[in-house]
């Protein structure tokens, strides 16, 4: 994890070469594992956007997530550390706001550099 975040910062580049460049956009990272989030928002951070988090639940408040998703440019999704409920109102909020969803298989660094990679190509 530390040596694809290493290279990223350097180059913001991805394992493979690819250019991932958010030139300010902002990226929303709803669940997840606690002790990954620095990693996440350091790689945003690095390769030019803005970095927002919300833990559906645990330690945020759960109505703000509404809130964030009028803020972000795309919303990622980790589907092994998100409840359903939270991924609905995710799923609901970003179709009534036509702004892109993501759901990653899982909650790692890889995934979410290769799936955020997916969604700016787009």
């Amino acid at each position: 994890m530390e040596r694809l975040l290493s290279a990223s910062r350097s180059k913001n580049l991805r394992r493979d070469g690819v250019s991932l460049k958010l030139c300010g956009q902002c990226v929303l990272y709803l669940g997840g594992k606690a002790q990954q989030r620095r990693h996440f928002q350091a790689l945003v951070e690095s390769c030019e956007g803005r970095f927002l988090h919300h833990d559906v639940g645990r330690e945020s408040c759960p109505h703000r997530i509404s809130e964030l998703v009028s803020q972000a440019d795309v919303v990622m999704c980790p589907t092994d550390c998100i409840s359903h409920g939270a991924m609905e109102k995710a799923r609901d909020l970003c179709a009534k706001q036509d702004k892109p969803i993501v759901f990653m298989q899982r909650a790692s660094l890889s995934s979410f550099t290769r799936d955020l990679q997916k969604v700016l190509s787009a």
